[in-house]
């Protein structure tokens, strides 16, 4: 069974997934007039 919100979405239960640490990191750099 699926519980629900009242707007009908469904509940996020993160213990229903097995645990997995991702992490993503996103470094942009710009050179301009030849500084960083």
């Amino acid at each position: 069974m699926v519980n629900t919100t009242r707007y009908g979405v469904p509940v996020y239960d993160p213990s229903a997934y097995p645990p997995v640490a991702v992490t993503v990191d996103l470094v942009v750099l710009t050179v301009r007039d030849g500084t960083l």
